[in-house]
């Protein structure tokens, strides 16, 4: 299960104070606001989503290249692999 890491509070309230903006706009008793409250929840909505997800992926990409540059292995001095193990200490 996935903790809530205190970074994704701030991302999470903005997309929901979004998705409120947007549902509040499509109710009947606030259609003169509807040329304001849905544009300007529609940006909180996509600032949050964008606050949460440019994080996200640069830590994945970071993994992946932790991952590609273990995967290739340590660099031999000659281009050829070692003939004997590493002393143990």
């Amino acid at each position: 299960m996935k903790v809530l890491v205190k970074s994704d509070r701030v991302p999470i309230a903005l997309m929901v104070i979004g998705a409120a903006f947007v549902v509040v706009s499509a109710l009947s008793s606030t259609e003169r606001y509807y040329k304001l409250l849905f544009p300007m929840g529609f940006a909180i909505l996509l600032g949050g989503f964008m606050l949460w997800a440019i994080p996200a992926f640069l830590k994945i990409q970071k993994k992946r290249s932790r991952k590609t540059i273990r995967s290739s292995g340590p660099p031999s001095d000659e281009g050829q692999p070692r003939r004997y193990a590493r002393p143990r200490r």
